[in-house]
C-alpha cells in the first residue's frame, strides 16, 4: 500500500466554538463545514459500499483500541508490532523517536472519557481501480504515563488527552488492513 499524505486536515469545530454566523468569519465557517461535511458523507457511502457490513460506531471502538495498542507498544520499545500497524511514515516517525529517547516508561489508559468517534472520513481514487479511505476518529482519554529514570523513583503523570487519528486503507483491495497513518492537531 502507497502513503499519498493527508487527505484533509479539516477537523469539525464545536458549534459553541464557532464564530457566530452574523460575521464574515461565520460565514466562512459555516460555508467549510458545509462543504467538509458533504465530503464526508460520500467518503462514508463509499467506505460502506466498498466494505459491506462497515459499521462506523464499530470501527471507532477498534480504531481506540488500535490506538492503545500503539501505545502500549511505543512505550516497550516494539517497533516490531508498530510495523504492522502503522502506515511506513507513521513507522518510521516512531522507530526513529524510540531510538532517539533514552527513557524507559510504561503506558496505562486509565479510562475512555467519552466513547470514540468518527470526526470525518475522506475517500479518494488514485489510479484506475485504486481507492483509499481516510477516517479521523476523535479518542478522549484518561492516560498515565510512568517514567523509569536509572537511579531515581519512578514519576508517574496522570492526564486527559483528546487526540484525533487518522486510519488509511485500501477500500478496493479485501485483505488490506486500516493502519494508523497520522494525528492531526486538535483545533
Amino acid at each position: 500500500i502507497q502513503e499519498f499524505g493527508l487527505f484533509s486536515e479539516y477537523i469539525p469545530r464545536p458549534w459553541a466554538e464557532s464564530p457566530s454566523l452574523f460575521t464574515k468569519a461565520g460565514l466562512l465557517s459555516l460555508n467549510e463545514r458545509i462543504g467538509e461535511g458533504v465530503r464526508s458523507f460520500f467518503g462514508l457511502a463509499n467506505v460502506k459500499f466498498r466494505l459491506p457490513g462497515w459499521k462506523k460506531d464499530i470501527f471507532a471502538i477498534q480504531a481506540e483500541e488500535l490506538y492503545n495498542t500503539m501505545n502500549e507498544a511505543y512505550a516497550r520499545g516494539d517497533v516490531k508490532l508498530l510495523k504492522e500497524i502503522c502506515s511506513p511514515e507513521m513507522y518510521a516517525k516512531l522507530k526513529r523517536e524510540i531510538t532517539n529517547h533514552n527513557r524507559v516508561f510504561d503506558w496505562q489508559l486509565v479510562s475512555s472519557l467519552r466513547a470514540p468517534e468518527i470526526a470525518h472520513i475522506r475517500c479518494a481514487r488514485f489510479a484506475s481501480g485504486y481507492m483509499f479511505a481516510q477516517v479521523v476518529v476523535r479518542v478522549d482519554q484518561k492516560q498515565k504515563v510512568t517514567l523509569h529514570s536509572k537511579g531515581a523513583e519512578p514519576v508517574s503523570k496522570t492526564m486527559n488527552v483528546i487526540e484525533y487519528l487518522v486510519f488509511q486503507r485500501q477500500i478496493t483491495e479485501d485483505s488490506s488492513p486500516w493502519w494508523i497513518t497520522g494525528k492531526l492537531k486538535t483545533p
